[in-house]
């Protein structure tokens, strides 16, 4: 994080505020007394949002029980509610959901009661077209209008560890995808000739 963290291209000013309104906790991992500690923190030091980096490093029960992954966020859920915080948990998609190569909120690891204890779901992957760059889609956002939803944003990550937008397209482009998949299967090609003729077309295809 202190390598990272200077990485920044900030002032000596914007690095004396961010030293007096983040505090790092480091050495939680499956910490029982992890949620008494933010407790405290929160109630003396108030702050705007916490990052937990990454779930599996907190949570050591069975990953794909809905009921224990729901009893785990719970306290989590009372803290935001009780001291007005927000909770960022960075969180891994399955294998079977990276594979496949287009975002959703089923894509996440494990039981189905992480995304649906979530307010919101963001999934950020590399882009095939460029690794340089990662494309943000909002999988689930209990607030937002779905005209929102509906756009993927391209991302570039600079080298001072900024995100700057790269552009924005809208997720109708992969309905025209399978759109043209269905065109291409009914002239007889087969799926790895498919997979080359979408290549050559520009569109970039997993297993």
């Amino acid at each position: 994080w202190k390598e990272k963290l200077e990485m920044y291209p900030l002032t000596e000013e914007e690095k004396l505020r961010l030293g007096e309104n983040m505090v790092l906790i480091t050495n939680v991992s499956f910490n029982p007394d992890l949620v008494k500690l933010l407790n405290h923190e929160l109630k003396y030091n108030p702050a705007d949002l916490v990052v937990i980096d990454v779930f599996s490093d907190v949570f050591d029960a069975d990953i794909n029980s809905s009921i224990q992954v729901r009893k785990f966020l719970h306290p989590y859920k009372k803290m935001a509610a009780e001291y007005g915080t927000s909770f960022l948990f960075i969180h891994h998609v399955s294998k079977k959901g990276e594979s496949l190569g287009t975002a959703g909120k089923l894509n996440v690891l494990g039981s189905s009661g992480f995304e649906s204890a979530m307010r919101s779901v963001f999934e950020l992957r590399k882009d095939p077209d460029n690794s340089h760059q990662r494309i943000c889609t909002i999988t689930k956002s209990n607030y937002l209008p779905e005209t929102v939803k509906s756009v993927k944003m391209k991302w570039i990550l600079t080298p001072g560890l900024q995100y700057e937008i790269a552009g924005t397209m809208s997720i109708d482009d992969g309905n025209k995808t399978i759109s043209r998949i269905y065109d291409l299967s009914g002239q007889g090609l087969s799926s790895r000739a498919i997979e080359k003729q979408l290549s050559l077309e520009g569109t970039q295809m997993g297993k």
